[in-house]
């Protein structure tokens, strides 16, 4: 018998670069994630330091859209920021917070599903805070790794 995973984005491809292991520490292990327009697949790049969020941006430079690029600060916290293409409309400040947090939930799914082994078997990554920062450099909180990974459901025979 064996556990299926319900991910609610079906499609994501996961690229992990060079230097990058499942086991390894969490500390610097960076994330980010592009939504391609054609059929909604979102493609995730796992590795270490900068050049994590170069992969991605480069494909929103062919395709357009938005990227999100993340860090893991230390065993509690992890850091997101969202980059559109075209920058957000003039908003009220009070609503920037939610407004961010909502277009980085997409991309925490499929960092989520991308990165679940490696999350899962790091004892307290998935009770992690993830936080958003916006293009001020303010942070909002938008709830830990737990929420979003996907989640268990009925076993299959």
């Amino acid at each position: 018998m064996k556990t299926m995973y319900r991910n609610p984005l079906r499609r994501v491809r996961t690229v992990f670069l060079e230097g990058v292991y499942p086991d390894g520490p969490l500390a610097g292990r960076t994330l980010a994630a592009a939504r391609l327009p054609r059929g909604s697949v979102y493609q995730v790049w796992i590795g270490g330091g900068d050049d994590v969020a170069e992969w991605a941006r480069r494909a929103r430079g062919k395709l357009g859209g938005t990227v999100a690029v993340g860090a893991w600060q230390d065993a509690h916290r992890f850091e997101l920021s969202v980059e559109r293409w075209r920058p957000l409309s003039a908003i009220a400040p009070k609503s920037e917070g939610k407004r961010v947090a909502g277009l980085a939930r997409p991309f925490l799914f499929a960092m989520a599903a991308a990165d679940r082994y490696f999350i899962e078997t790091h004892d307290g990554a998935s009770d992690a805070e993830i936080v958003v920062r916006d293009a001020s450099g303010e942070r909002w909180p938008a709830g830990t790794w737990r929420d979003f990974l996907p989640k268990r459901v009925h076993p299959v025979r």
